[in-house]
């Protein structure tokens, strides 16, 4: 049996059954430890509201308004909450992943460079020579409401997800 404490959550692990207690008065909650064959813990996962917790309300509303819109663009679009990231997924290829920070939303878009057309692309950072968590070449920060405005206003995400 194992059991740490950091920053006040303490984790116990015993026979493959992760038990966390998440500063909650509900004590220990069993999460099952996945192993890949080296023997490394893999498969955790981490739920929306975890990636939204002690978070700004503007983020928090950033976060929220970017999810809206691309869920009701396609009915067909999943939200999967992966640890480094939330996936917004449809027929199980990831079409954006958004990662929550303290102080801002990364939205990455799940495409090569140069798949985009040259007035959405321009909207967008180029990561394709940079590590990043997200999948695809293109990623844009918001910081606040009226930066994610701007970009709304554009229905670039409208434009992606119909292409």
């Amino acid at each position: 049996m194992i059991l740490e404490i950091k920053n006040n959550h303490a984790e116990i692990e015993k026979d493959n059954i992760k038990k966390e207690s998440l500063n909650s008065k509900n004590g220990f909650v069993e999460k099952p430890i996945f192993k890949n064959i080296t023997g490394k813990k893999t498969g955790r996962t981490v739920s929306e509201e975890q990636h939204l917790a002690n978070k700004s309300k503007e983020i928090i509303r950033i976060y929220g308004i970017l999810k809206e819109v691309i869920l009701h663009a396609d009915s067909n679009i999943v939200v999967d909450s992966k640890v480094e990231y939330i996936a917004f997924k449809r027929n199980k290829k990831n079409l954006f992943d958004l990662k929550i920070l303290e102080s801002k939303v990364i939205m990455w878009v799940n495409k090569k460079k140069g798949e985009l057309p040259k007035n959405i692309a321009d909207l967008f950072q180029d990561c394709s020579e940079k590590g990043h968590h997200g999948n695809g070449d293109y990623e844009i920060h918001f910081e606040n409401i009226q930066q994610l405005n701007d970009f709304m206003s554009t229905k670039a995400i409208i434009n992606i997800i119909n292409q």
